[in-house]
């Protein structure tokens, strides 16, 4: 796996990739995936920066609501910049919250799972 993410990378960053595919965006994903699978970082900063690349615009989220419903660029930078700001674990929740009109139940569920256990205490 690690050689072929490594592979990958080399190859999008070389040649005239013209379009949506390769290129620099995709040699940042592959050298991403690298590093995952090299044990260089942790899954949650893996899916963490993964979101982070914005490739195609978001359009590589579309796999869930809370990213894709009446997708709006916009919307989808005050979520990524919002999520990198420094702060508690229930201003975050409110603030992310605030940029949809519907929230998945598992996401609420967990939070205030958190809240009633204390896990989200500053």
């Amino acid at each position: 796996m690690v050689q072929f993410f490594h592979d990958c990378r080399g190859i999008f960053f070389l040649g005239n990739w013209k379009g949506p595919f390769g290129g620099r965006p995709w040699a940042n994903i592959a050298a991403l995936g690298e590093q995952y699978w090299c044990g260089e970082v942790t899954s949650a900063t893996f899916v963490d920066r993964m979101f982070d690349l914005r490739h195609n615009t978001g359009a590589v989220f579309n796999k869930h609501a809370m990213v894709y419903d009446q997708y709006n660029g916009k919307t989808l930078d005050r979520q990524l910049n919002l999520k990198r700001q420094v702060m508690s674990v229930s201003q975050k929740f409110v603030a992310l919250t605030s940029c949809h009109s519907e929230v998945n139940d598992q996401i609420t569920s967990f939070y205030e799972e958190g809240n009633q256990k204390g896990v989200w205490n500053e």
